[in-house]
């Protein structure tokens, strides 16, 4: 006995209804179903959808109820039901599933994304050199905050980096202030960028941060492949990875608006933007950019 997929049974309806009246009954189900809530993508409004499609027309329905009556045909499955709702009709003469290799697959489509709104850039408020720190955290945006992170680790390293060569007496005379030496560069010019970053309005640091940061980086990269101790190579190790990292930060265009006073938001969010920042200054207006 075959175990065929009963579309009467599973969705409650009589299966001596007219075509048209099913047409009408499932139609209302699906529409009713749609308003509750409930997506496309959804089992029983897949189901209702291609029991629409199937029994709402005379000749799907037809094959449908032939095979359904056809114990010695293979079992319909929802795959076969879906292939007949997406048969054309009335021309199709064969059953879709009388040849599975010609039976047409329904692939669901999904939604395309919307696309992500253009930035502009809007002035952001300076603020004075001894403002608290709170303050200048607050308004940082999120890549910023990342590269300060970066620096701030590259400034910790270098001082662990500092101490390991002051206080071990293993090393050779000369080793010992080299390792003093380049742990204070890794804390001084790190801890340089980590306050501009904090100050913002720096036009000369999309310049001056790669010339430093570029260098110092490598080098410390480049010497941790010559030295042995462990301690100092995964110092010199995390200390090149996050100024690399924070380079790289450095050449994005929230870091490098921010280094020019500026903010990039959506379009749609740059007026009230604008007056969180300054309240004494016009809303910008971004279809018609002031030169």
């Amino acid at each position: 006995m075959s175990n065929h997929y009963n579309l009467y049974d599973s969705l409650g309806i009589d299966r001596g209804a007219s075509t048209e009246e099913l047409r009408r009954s499932l139609t209302a189900r699906l529409e009713e179903l749609r308003g509750s809530g409930a997506t496309d993508y959804s089992g029983p409004v897949q189901e209702l959808s291609a029991a629409v499609k199937v029994l709402g027309d005379e000749y799907r329905r037809g094959l449908y109820d032939q095979r359904l009556d056809d114990d010695s045909q293979p079992d319909i499955t929802i795959s076969s039901i879906r292939s007949l709702a997406s048969a054309p009709s009335p021309t199709e003469q064969t059953p879709p599933w009388a040849s599975p290799a010609q039976a047409p697959t329904q692939v669901a489509q999904a939604p395309a994304a919307p696309a992500a709104p253009p930035k502009v850039a809007v002035p952001v408020e300076p603020l004075a050199d001894d403002a608290p720190l709170e303050a200048m955290w607050n308004r940082l945006p999120q890549l910023p905050r990342i590269a300060m992170g970066l620096f701030a680790a590259a400034s910790v390293a270098g001082v662990l980096l500092a101490l390991v060569g002051f206080f071990n007496e293993d090393y050779f005379v000369l080793l010992t202030p080299s390792y003093v030496a380049i742990g204070m560069i890794l804390l001084v010019v790190p801890l340089h960028w980590t306050r501009q970053i904090l100050l913002g309005r720096d036009n000369t640091a999309t310049l001056f941060l790669p010339a430093s940061i570029a260098p110092l980086g490598i080098f410390t990269l480049i010497l941790a492949f010559f030295l042995n101790d462990a301690v100092v190579v995964a110092l010199l190790g995390l200390a090149s990875t996050v100024l690399i990292a924070a380079l790289i930060i450095s050449f994005l265009p929230d870091t490098r608006a921010w280094f020019r006073g500026q903010r990039l938001v959506p379009a749609q969010n740059s007026a009230p933007a604008q007056a969180a920042t300054d309240n004494t200054q016009p809303t910008t207006d971004t279809n018609n950019q002031v030169d």
